[in-house]
């Protein structure tokens, strides 16, 4: 099939393509949860047997809002597929449950990012920890608002009078709650660099080691969230010209980046896991050996100051021989 055809087949075919890249990203996000999951149980179970975590490490909330996370994507990209080939009320169903677990999933992301940066932004701007509480609530309620409304507006025929300004308050909505949220986690990663600076020679009182990975995994992370953002912001004010091939391919590709962004990301925060893992077992064994030299060294000078004390006999002997006083 030459270019012109394949050009002619988008524009004549959009729907279809659509619907394909909601049904691929639907299977993409659910067999990544599973593969997620279980990387995610390999992993605390391996270090569990180490000896290298506990059980209450093992139930935090970063784990517990990591795999809300995980649950929450596939349920939001498959019944979001199931929304666009069904019709009334199961059609309805399926976009309330997915806008529901999409506002459920940034909920579980806000609390995760919070945690997993707490100690080191309350170390480095403890001012901003009151403020948190109701930034999360600030933020929950743009989410509601976001979601609700998008739910409406793909209820009601694009005919309805009210459709325009549903359409414009959306994005509006959504806008706000994406300006609330970015600078939140530049502000937790500012925090990890800040802290890392202070602390890039103090071995002793710093988990030097853990915050290099998760810096490391933030920066990735949050590159992946501003490309999602880009991503959003373009869906959301370009008016795609779909009898123009090129528009039509364009936001497909758009479409594919919105709807793997979560999935990438979650991948990041599970490989983030391993590597976290990875580094207590290299600090227990670096722990072991300094504990091991310490003794050594400690048992080498016992030695040393036993060859130089006198020993019992001699101390009698030197009695002995001492003149009497009187």
């Amino acid at each position: 099939m030459s270019n012109a055809s394949n050009t002619v087949w988008l524009v004549d075919n959009y729907d279809v393509a659509v619907a394909d890249v909601n049904l691929y990203t639907a299977f993409v996000s659910l067999g990544a949860s599973i593969l997620q999951l279980l990387v995610l149980a390999y992993v605390e179970n391996v270090f569990d047997q180490n000896h290298t975590v506990t059980r209450k490490q093992v139930n935090s909330v970063v784990n517990n809002t990591l795999v809300v996370m995980i649950f929450t994507n596939p349920i939001n990209t498959v019944t979001y597929y199931y929304s666009t080939i069904t019709e009334g009320p199961a059609s309805a169903a399926n976009m309330i449950i997915s806008n529901a677990s999409n506002v459920l999933f940034y909920a579980a992301y806000f609390q995760y990012s919070w945690t997993r940066g707490r100690n080191v932004i309350d170390n480095v701007l403890p001012g901003v920890i009151p403020f948190i509480p109701y930034y999360f609530i600030v933020f929950i309620l743009l989410e509601l608002a976001t979601n609700t409304l998008y739910t409406i507006l793909c209820l009601i025929p694009a005919t309805d009078p009210a459709y325009d300004t549903l359409n414009t308050w959306t994005n509006n909505t959504y806008t706000a709650a994406t300006i609330l949220l970015f600078p939140f986690d530049a502000g937790v990663m500012a925090a990890y660099i800040r802290y890392m600076w202070h602390v890039r020679g103090d071995f002793a009182d710093a988990d030097v080691g853990a915050l290099r990975v998760i810096s490391r995994f933030g920066i990735a992370s949050l590159g992946v969230f501003f490309l999602g953002l880009f991503g959003e912001m373009i869906s959301s004010y370009v008016a795609w010209d779909y009898s123009d091939p090129g528009d039509c391919s364009a936001s497909l590709i758009v479409m594919v980046l919105n709807w793997n962004v979560d999935t990438l990301y979650l991948f990041l925060q599970v490989w983030m896991k391993v590597q976290l893992g990875r580094e207590r077992e290299a600090e227990g064994e670096r722990r072991r050996n300094l504990v091991d030299r310490a003794r050594r060294m400690t048992g080498s000078v016992s030695r040393e100051v036993a060859a130089l004390m006198p020993g019992p006999s001699s101390v009698r002997r030197s009695r002995a021989s001492s003149p009497a006083t009187t």
